[in-house]
């Protein structure tokens, strides 16, 4: 399989810094987009630390598939298989790092990661950093937020409409590094050569539309341009939070197995054997308490600063 892929990054009209990370393993398939949470840069190292444990994680050869409990995601390629792994890493590095050190409590991050493989696209997800498809001129969103108001359309308490103006958009139920252990939602896709998919931090589709979004693509059919026309879109709605964007498109594929349907499954959160078999595997590749900085009290201006999401559970 053959992939273009271009990422940017930009701070936004309103924050001070930017808590998004990103990865690109075009070699490998592989593109993340992390959403960090948390006072005093908290949130950056959230989503870098997660960006760094996919990336180490994606270097090494899968395990097999003999890690996940039996019967779930049977169909889900050894590599794929190795993401999830990456995420749950992850997922312990964050927690473990915020249960320790007074400054970094409560950080977290969102993450949405992207494998491709011959013929097969895999999209894992945790949080509201989202997928889309961008496929024969009509664009299809590949991820379904973890988050109150998503749960609130789903269940027909709240009109898809109402959703933009909801007072409560920024409350999310599920994130790396506020639980020991993690779900994580896992889509297969058939892949398409022409193919062009958008990963994305809330910063771009909390303020443009879906529509706007398939207008940015379709006019801007070169990455590059199309990565600023939708960053540039963002910012003149507002620009309230950091935006990320990373843009795949597919230059040849398989098509021995384009034919496959696409899967959904959600991974349930580590058994204590799995979860001790991360720790080993945490110790392993960053050491002992790799993100612990230093433990002093957090100022009042630390205490005080606002955060750009709030968990609900």
């Amino acid at each position: 399989m053959k992939l273009d892929v271009y990422a940017l990054s930009d701070v936004g009209r309103k924050r001070e810094q930017n808590e998004d990370s990103f990865l690109t393993l075009p070699e490998r398939g592989v593109v993340a987009v992390c959403d960090g949470m948390g006072g005093h840069k908290a949130g950056e190292v959230a989503s870098r630390a997660a960006v760094d444990a996919l990336e180490k994680m994606m270097a090494v050869e899968p395990p097999g598939t003999d890690y996940l409990p039996e019967g779930i995601g049977e169909e889900l390629s050894p590599s794929t298989r190795n993401l999830i792994r990456g995420i749950r890493l992850a997922n312990r590095r964050i927690f473990r790092a915020s249960a320790q050190a007074v400054r970094m409590r409560g950080m977290g991050t969102t993450v949405v990661a992207g494998i491709f493989t011959p013929g097969r696209f895999a999209i894992c997800h945790v949080g509201d950093s989202r997928c889309y498809l961008l496929r024969d001129s009509v664009i299809r969103r590949l991820t379904v937020d973890h988050s109150w108001i998503e749960e609130l359309v789903a269940s027909g308490e709240l009109k898809a409409e109402e959703a933009a103006s909801f007072p409560d958009r920024n409350f999310i139920t599920r994130a790396l590094g506020i639980r020991p252990a993690v779900k994580v939602d896992v889509g297969l896709e058939p892949v398409k050569a022409g193919d062009v998919y958008l990963f994305c931090s809330d910063g771009l589709s909390g303020m443009i539309s879906d529509d706007e979004i398939l207008e940015i693509l379709l006019a801007n059919p070169g990455l590059e341009k199309a990565a600023a026309g939708l960053i540039a879109r963002a910012n003149a709605n507002g620009g309230d939070d950091n935006v990320t964007v990373v843009l795949v498109r597919v230059v040849e594929a398989d098509g021995q197995t384009n034919a496959r349907p696409p899967v959904f499954v959600t991974v349930p959160e580590e058994s204590e054997a799995e979860a001790v078999a991360t720790d080993q595997l945490l110790l392993k590749m960053f050491g002992k308490d790799d993100l612990i900085l230093d433990d002093k009290e957090p100022t009042r201006e630390m205490k005080d600063k606002k955060k750009k999401k709030w968990l609900i559970f």
